[in-house]
């Protein structure tokens, strides 16, 4: 009897607990593309603030959620192609951030408005929500940003190992934990 009754207050509990959803360690992981055969380059951002709400639903967590990532703080895993991404592409833009804010979230697409080179532009991204992580993913268009120039600048500074060629669309990834918290 005693057993019976403290199963039924513990799920009794639970299910009127006041849990809420947060997101947290947050990551922009970009794929660019050299060569004529578009050849991938990965990397992220070792520098990424997230401003976001926690709520009990996984869209409205997700909703208004603000991120800002330092440019310079781009990481492949490669320090000289970090120092020339660095010098060559991200210098060249008018600003040293981009800004990230989520403006609607509807059908698993993210709706991002994104403000890169001070150009701002709302861009669809996909996202699942499994197991624990929130991931999404978006392809980004230089010419979108008015950064041709940033790539010509890129291209020209590593012309013999891009072969002449490095391509304006950027696959971005932006991946999160998302945790559980009850009171």
């Amino acid at each position: 009897m005693f057993k019976t009754l403290f199963v039924l207050i513990m799920v009794t509990s639970s299910i009127f607990a006041d849990c809420k959803l947060a997101l947290e360690n947050p990551d922009v992981i970009w794929t660019a593309y050299k060569t004529p055969a578009k050849v991938g380059v990965t990397g992220n951002f070792k520098s990424i603030s997230m401003d976001t709400k926690a709520s009990t639903e996984i869209d409205n967590t997700i909703l208004g959620t603000k991120i800002l990532i330092n440019t310079d703080s781009v990481y492949s895993k490669n320090e000289t192609r970090d120092a020339k991404l660095i010098k060559f592409f991200f210098k060249t833009l008018a600003s040293d951030t981009i800004e990230v804010k989520v403006v609607n979230v509807y059908n698993s697409t993210i709706l991002v408005r994104l403000k890169l080179n001070n150009i701002t532009k709302d861009i669809p991204f996909k996202y699942t929500h499994k197991d624990n992580y929130l991931i999404a993913n978006a392809v980004v268009d230089m010419k979108d940003f008015d950064a041709l120039n940033a790539i010509a600048s890129i291209n020209k500074a590593c012309f013999k190992l891009h072969k002449g060629k490095t391509w304006s669309d950027v696959k971005v990834s932006f991946e999160a934990k998302v945790v559980k918290y009850c009171k």
